[in-house]
Formats: structure tokens, sequence, C-alpha cells
């Protein structure tokens, strides 16, 4: 892992640049990380959360995964260019979405079931 990070460092200041794509994904990855502690801290304390309460949670943990993935990519394309299309033509490569994809599901049926059979 250490060597890994290492890797990317030396990686990154070869290159000498700022990506800005990277910096996009750093900063979504914080952002996802702290609303989904949040969110669930929040969760916690109140010891019940309405079903889209709940939804918004896992988003930014789906969020969270999904960028934590789109980093190692980026990271990789700037370190060993094969590695990264390795990585990005695995049968994993979509798979990082499918926590984003589900819990976005399951917001549209549920709201679309509310909207449909709601008796008002």
């Amino acid at each position: 892992m250490i060597s890994n990070l290492t890797h990317y460092l030396k990686a990154l200041d070869d290159i000498c640049l700022i990506d800005i794509t990277l910096c996009i994904y750093l900063f979504s990855l914080i952002v996802g990380v702290y609303g989904f502690g949040l969110f669930l801290w929040w969760w916690a304390k109140n010891k019940k959360a309405t079903a889209v309460y709940a939804y918004i949670t896992f988003l930014f943990l789906g969020s969270s995964i999904m960028n934590i993935f789109d980093i190692h990519a980026r990271l990789l394309k700037f370190c060993d260019l094969d590695s990264y299309l390795q990585c990005t033509n695995s049968i994993w490569w979509p798979f990082r979405t499918i926590i984003f994809s589900i819990i976005m599901f399951i917001i549209v049926l549920h709201m679309s079931k509310r909207a449909f059979f709601s008796k008002k």
C-alpha cells in the first residue's frame, strides 16, 4: 500500500502539474465521505430515518466508492498506462457504480410508487 502511494506521488511529481480532474475526484471523495459520515451520525443519533434520508446516506457512500476507483485509475494513468488500461478494461471497472446505481434505482422506484399510487 505504502509503496503504491509512493509510486503515485513520484509519478505526480515527475509530471509537475496539478491535474484538475484528479482534484475534482479528491474533492468529491472528501465531500462524499464527510456527507456519508454526517448523515450516518445523524441517523444514529435520532435512531430512525425516513426512507429518502437513508437513500441519500447510501448515495454518499456509493459516490465515495466511485471516486476511490476513479482516483486510483487517474493515478494509474499517470504512473503506468498499461495498468490503467488493464484496470479500466477489467470486469470490475463497471461495478464501481453498482451501489450508486442501485440506490438511484430504489429512489426512483420509491418516488414513482408515491407519485402514481398516492390517494391525493
